[in-house]
């Protein structure tokens, strides 16, 4: 049972979002569901769920090993839980009590309301998000029911097709007996399609964007001060690519594009703002930003017509990816003109039913989504992001510009479809075209009818069959020796897990590196930088507030060494450090006590023999930069502590930001 399982699992798994080999998935999931319902015990069907989730999910999920290996295992479990383990649990249950009409309804309510309950963290739709991918036509009617109505009505004919496999009679009728339910979940997805395009509103206006995808990868972000080289060919990178985006509408820069906190600076903020009113263009810029804390957040600001117009900070944080991040305070459309705004979304915002449900009831006739997935590589997980997208599109019938660090970037329309303008792993300018709408979608003005319409469905099935006394039986299969399928089992999982990301860059990217993908994401490396990186921020030690000052103006904004810096010197006390960066270079600062930790912003601090440094959390230890050697590490924050004075300073949005 378990050795079927995982290799049920694992080849459903290639009709993932990247891999989208659906003609072999649902063939697999349908012979795994018929299995499951002959488990003589409820533990059998229990073990078999939890082996084709953990072959499903493993290849789903396998991209999330840069973030620690125990957060690839909870993601795997969660998904486990929340799909696999409940199908195999009411497949089982199901096929002894109800008649195929009522667990088909039953099935859909069921599979609906696990979806909802787990929509606010992650929903595992793994039937719906694989058909976005390859037909989103079909899923039009979420903007009446919602996507997790569509899964459900999904899973319904794929546990209704395993129980007319079981059925007497000919090879023939068995197969129509699978057929049947099969159809009647195309069937009505095919109503409901075809009636929300009828009923759907036309758009208001056009919108043509540029997207500046730099492809940056993972590990120069995080080697990026130790890096001056690269740092001066991102930065040609970007001119180059916003010299060839002058004549589109709005401009799209992917999350964190440079991992700095540009929009901290005045003169930054003023540079976006006279190309927005040189060139008539709107302009959605990422950057960092600090709270008062020391902490920082990602966020997106908007320029038009030669004015900052607003700024979103990203309010729902990837879990456990973003531990040292400030979340933001609530979601509301940015301006563009008098007669539109944009909705912006940073990264897994678009997965969450939040973000877009709020962003369309305040008005927003968009949505840009500004994402960075480049630490997942080329895995699944970077599809399975889009496929959300694209879900939550048609959820609340807007267009949205797609803008991937990393790509693919391109469009979504009202209806799903994925343009793609990009392709994966390149640098490339691109430019889209939009259409803007105001009417709320069925789905959002009435998603909660639908929801007590599951519960009341779901309730009478079950009522159903509690009054059913005599239960059907199946010819159950038998325990025996299963080392050969176990093993073959395994392989396969194992096998499809690792081999997922060179699949994937195969299909979407640079054939002729596909293999190196899986060393790639599979044994993430990050190196430490360019030999003598650190001298330009090296001081004698009787001078290590220069030192400081310049590596942490490079860490937040402008590169700049200490023989670039403005003279004279401040004297060595925060009032005086904080009118110098004010007066030279535009950008304010705040001093913030030091608690149990440090912030996460890098920080200005003056040790107890007098010398500055400049530290900054991370998830564990503490980074610390000393100039008087240009030494720099990770420590526990505990022992650096005592030797540092109780304050630290840190840069600090001025008023013109937090006026928005």
């Amino acid at each position: 049972m378990c050795g079927l399982s995982l290799l049920a699992g694992a080849i459903t798994s290639l009709g993932r979002p990247g891999l989208e080999w659906v003609a072999v998935a649902l063939p697999a999931t349908v012979a795994w569901l018929s299995l499951v319902l002959r488990a003589p015990r409820v533990a059998d069907a229990s073990l078999a769920g939890l082996c084709h989730g953990a072959a499903l999910f493993a290849t789903i999920c396998i991209g999330s090993i840069s973030w620690g290996y125990e957060v690839f295992a909870t993601f795997v479990a969660y998904g486990t839980l929340g799909y696999s383990l409940p199908l195999a649990l009411w497949t089982h249950w199901a096929s002894r009590r109800l008649s195929p009409r009522m667990a088909f309804a039953g099935t859909a309510a069921l599979f609906a309301l696990i979806m909802d309950a787990a929509d606010w963290l992650y929903a595992p739709k793994v039937e719906v998000l694989a058909l976005v991918r390859l037909a989103p036509w079909w899923l039009g009617g979420a903007r009446l029911v919602g996507a997790n109505v569509l899964e459900g009505l999904l899973v319904a004919g794929q546990v209704v097709a395993a129980f007319g496999l079981q059925d007497g009679g000919s090879r023939a009728r068995r197969a129509w007996e699978a057929l049947r339910p099969l159809a009647g979940s195309a069937a009505a997805l095919a109503l409901l399609s075809l009636t929300a395009r009828a009923s759907a509103a036309p758009s208001t206006r056009t919108l043509s964007a540029g997207i500046v995808q730099l492809n940056v990868p993972e590990h120069y972000y995080r080697a990026r001060m130790g890096s001056p080289s690269a740092t001066a060919r991102l930065r040609e990178r970007i001119r180059t690519q916003l010299a060839a985006l002058t004549n589109t509408e709005l401009l799209v820069f992917t999350e964190s594009y440079e991992e700095r906190y540009g929009l901290l600076f005045s003169a930054i903020r003023r540079d976006f703002a006279a190309r927005s009113a040189s060139l008539g263009q709107a302009i959605l810029a990422s950057s960092y930003l600090v709270d008062a804390r020391g902490d920082r957040s990602n966020a997106v600001a908007l320029f038009s017509g030669g004015v900052l117009r607003g700024v979103h900070e990203k309010v729902d944080l990837a879990p456990f990816g973003e531990d040292e991040v400030s979340p933001g305070a609530d979601y509301r459309p940015l301006p563009i003109d008098r007669d539109l705004s944009v909705g912006v979304m940073i990264c897994n915002e678009a997965v969450l039913p939040r973000a877009s449900r709020e962003l369309v009831e305040r008005g927003a006739g968009v949505f840009a989504d500004s994402t960075d997935d480049a630490s997942f590589n080329d895995s699944v997980v970077v599809f399975e992001h889009l496929a959300n997208a694209q879900v939550r599109s048609i959820e609340v019938g807007r267009d949205t510009v797609w803008a991937s660090n990393r790509g693919p970037s391109g469009s979504i329309d009202r209806f799903g479809s994925f343009r793609a303008t990009t392709v994966m792993g390149a640098a490339q300018p691109s430019s889209v075209q939009l259409a803007s709408y105001v009417d709320l979608t069925p789905f959002v003005r009435t998603r909660w009818l639908w929801i007590a319409l599951e519960l009341l469905v779901l309730a009478n099935a079950i009522v159903a069959a509690r009054r059913t006394r005599q239960r059907r039986s199946f010819d159950v299969t038998t325990t025996g020796p299963a080392l050969r399928p176990l093993v073959a089992g395994v392989c396969t999982a194992g096998l499809v897990t690792v081999l997922s990301p060179a699949l994937v860059r195969s299909r979407h990217g640079n054939q002729t590196t596909a293999w190196s993908a899986i060393a790639e994401t599979l044994t993430p490396r990050f190196p430490l930088g360019e030999r003598g990186a650190y001298a330009r921020f090296t001081t004698n030690p009787n001078d290590t507030l220069r030192g400081a000052l310049a590596y942490l103006l490079s860490y937040y904004g402008p590169d700049i060494g200490v023989t670039e810096l403005p003279s004279p010197l401040p004297q060595p006390n925060a009032a005086s450090i904080q009118r110098y960066l004010e007066d030279h270079f535009g950008v304010e600062s705040r001093v913030v006590a030091l608690g149990e930790r440090a912030p996460t912003a890098a920080a200005l601090v003056q040790r107890r023999d007098g010398k500055y440094a400049v530290i900054a959390a991370s998830k564990g230890p503490t980074f610390f930069f000393f100039p008087e050697n240009g030494a720099s590490g990770t420590v526990p924050f505990a022992s650096l502590l005592p030797s540092l004075t109780p304050s630290a300073l840190v840069l600090a949005q001025d008023r013109g930001l937090m006026a928005h």
